[in-house]
């Protein structure tokens, strides 16, 4: 259901994505695409577990998100945004 949310959305770099959530209860793990399509993490890129856990877009490109916790990811916890260069300025 987070997909749903990014999908008309533009993300450029520099702009920070703020993960909501109580700690202790969810834990949100940046992975690489094929972790993210299997809902594993077995090439965890970050591990955010404090909750309210804010991530810098600093680069262009894919990233990709879900909650580790139980099966949630598998129920559609989860997220990827696709960050695109900062516009030159004229």
């Amino acid at each position: 259901y987070f997909e749903d949310w990014s999908k008309n959305k533009t993300f450029v770099v520099g702009d920070i994505l703020v993960f909501q959530y109580n700690p202790g209860m969810s834990t949100v793990v940046q992975v690489d695409k094929n972790d993210y399509g299997n809902c594993t993490s077995r090439n965890t890129i970050q591990t955010y577990f404090r909750g309210n856990s804010s991530v810098v877009l600093d680069k262009p490109g894919d990233f990709y998100f879900f909650c580790s916790v139980g099966k949630r990811c598998e129920a559609g916890q989860k997220l990827w945004v696709n960050v695109q260069g900062k516009p030159s300025s004229q």
